[in-house]
């Protein structure tokens, strides 16, 4: 660091450099915090959406049904987002995901061990109520 005439402490470039390297970590972490908790909120909406649904077949709740798996799919690697879905995938009725089985088995050979380990423990229950609905011509 230098002094400049009023003794004022001047950064150089590369504390400078540093600094800004800094500020962008701790933007990225609080970023990624605040995705986190905006995700978990919309799990939470969808989840209650489709639980307060009056009709399972109805628009409204194939839409949140559609968006709630957008949010597994998409921002499975949040590990408080996976831990959320997992929690409250039990609320949401075994025949509300009769509607989107066709968006279920096209992930089920997925690699993420998070979505994984929501996926295939529904499509068992779903396979033992309702064994119909997985045969596909």
């Amino acid at each position: 660091a230098q002094q400049n005439h009023e003794g004022a402490v001047m950064r150089t470039d590369s504390n400078a450099a540093s600094t800004a390297g800094m500020r962008t970590r701790l933007s990225r972490s609080a970023s990624k915090a605040l995705l986190q908790s905006h995700v978990i909120a919309a799990v939470q909406g969808f989840v209650k959406a489709i639980s307060l649904g009056t009709k399972r077949w109805s628009a409204s709740v194939q839409q949140d049904m559609l968006n709630f798996l957008t949010c597994l799919f998409k921002y499975r690697d949040l590990p408080e987002v996976a831990a959320t879905i997992n929690a409250s995938i039990g609320s949401v009725t075994l025949e509300a995901w009769l509607g989107v089985l066709p968006q279920l088995l096209a992930r089920i050979q997925i690699r993420s061990p998070s979505v994984r380990s929501v996926l295939h423990p529904l499509l068992t229950r779903l396979g033992a109520k309702h064994p119909q609905a997985l045969m596909y011509p």
